[in-house]
């Protein structure tokens, strides 16, 4: 949740953050595939700690060296 916006967000910055995440999401999940920026790494650990998400061997960086094990 962003502070000060309601569900539907205007802010371009927020905008851009939400459209960001989902695409992620859709990535990770659908492709296998995860954005290896270490700021991430908690999004990607609350996600790989979900029912059947994929793997840390099944996932590969879009974007520079791995952020898994």
């Amino acid at each position: 949740m962003l502070a000060g916006e309601p569900h539907v967000k205007y802010q371009p910055a927020h905008r851009r953050a939400t459209y960001e995440r989902s695409t992620e999401w859709f990535q990770f999940w659908l492709m296998q595939r995860i954005n290896c920026d270490p700021a991430k790494a908690d999004q990607y650990a609350r996600w790989m700690a979900m029912k059947d998400a994929p793997k840390a061997e099944e996932l590969r960086c879009e974007n520079g060296p791995s952020i898994l094990p």
